[in-house]
């Protein structure tokens, strides 16, 4: 595995808000829910301290998927730690690569909550890709 050259001083925390919004769960929702509402959230397993999630959420009416990490120490419970969180979008329109999808573990494994949202139109989102 390629090790991360970048110091956490490096990494600015752009999504904190965006972390509780993913960290809820429910049941479904329709359209015409405000943006960052959350459709589904599915346990995708954890290992080496990190829970990976495949998330679906609403943004301008669609549903769009994507991926969150979550350090263990950052439960999203009552008393959990408080961690900081980030944004990776990846290139390309073809879904999340498998070297983002390690990058976001990599990141995850150092104290953050990352996540990777796929593009409109790709990994089963609805839309177009733009």
């Amino acid at each position: 595995m390629m090790a991360l050259k970048m110091s956490r001083r490096e990494l600015v925390p752009i999504a904190v808000v965006l972390f509780v919004l993913l960290m809820a769960s429910g049941p479904a929702v329709s359209a015409g829910k405000p943006d960052g509402t959350v459709v589904s959230k599915t346990h995708d397993g954890a290992s080496n301290g990190v829970s990976a999630y495949s998330v679906v959420y609403f943004s301008k009416g669609l549903k769009v998927k994507g991926r969150l990490f979550v350090p263990s120490k950052c439960s999203g419970r009552k008393g959990g730690a408080k961690c900081p969180a980030v944004v990776f979008n990846h290139g390309g329109v073809d879904g999340i690569p498998g070297p983002t999808v390690a990058r976001c573990r990599q990141l995850s494994r150092l104290g953050y909550v990352v996540f990777a949202p796929s593009y409109r139109g790709e990994d089963g989102s609805e839309g177009e890709v733009e």
